[in-house]
């Protein structure tokens, strides 16, 4: 079995756009918040050689790890599915650690430090990537979960699949939600068996 991507366009009304706009700026929010940590706890191991803050900001989970006391301090967080909050974390955590393999010598090319991101040049995508978890698929229907609103009530939204027919047969293991050109897709990650080679 492989993994395999496919790609489909999504069809929403203003109320859902509006709303998803609102997710994509608060992961994009938190992602700058966390990079912003990050280079001050990597200013404090300068300066101190302290090992907590070094697990923080070089670990996989040490920014991820974060987000619960976060969310004591900043309830709009509250309002975005933990999948893709959790997946902000990790993919920061991702680049930063590219960064180190670069300096280190363990990969070809060099890679930066992790730079803030700019909500109003970049759609931030959000990416369920657990298999049946904040997301489901009823007829040519995708049905989102997000986060809870102030009286603790989950929030949700739907968004009409085109050509739905091309997911037939295949087990969706996660998906990511991206805007382009103003138009929003869906990009599902399936299995896939891999071909048989001929003798």
């Amino acid at each position: 079995m492989q993994n395999k991507a496919i790609k489909l366009k999504l069809e929403a009304d203003q109320k859902t756009v509006l709303v998803m706009d609102g997710q994509s700026k608060i992961c994009n929010w938190l992602y700058n918040h966390l990079l912003e940590t990050a280079e001050a706890f990597k200013k404090k191991y300068q300066q101190t050689q302290d090992e907590k803050s070094m697990q923080i900001v070089y670990t996989k989970r040490g920014l991820r790890n974060l987000l619960p006391s976060l969310k004591t301090v900043k309830p709009f967080l509250k309002t975005v599915h933990s999948s893709p909050l959790k997946n902000t974390a990790l993919r920061l955590s991702r680049a930063i650690q590219e960064h180190q393999k670069g300096k280190k010598g363990k990969r070809k090319k060099m890679s930066g430090w992790p730079h803030f991101r700019s909500w109003q040049q970049k759609w931030f995508s959000l990416f369920y990537d657990e298999p049946n978890k904040g997301f489901k698929i009823e007829k040519d229907k995708l049905i989102l979960s997000l986060g809870q609103d102030e009286n603790k009530k989950r929030i949700y939204v739907e968004f009409l699949i085109k050509d739905k027919k091309r997911l037939k047969g295949y087990c969706i293991r996660n998906l990511r939600i991206v805007r382009e050109n103003n138009i929003f897709f869906v990009i599902f990650t399936v299995r896939t068996k891999i071909p048989e080679k001929k003798q």
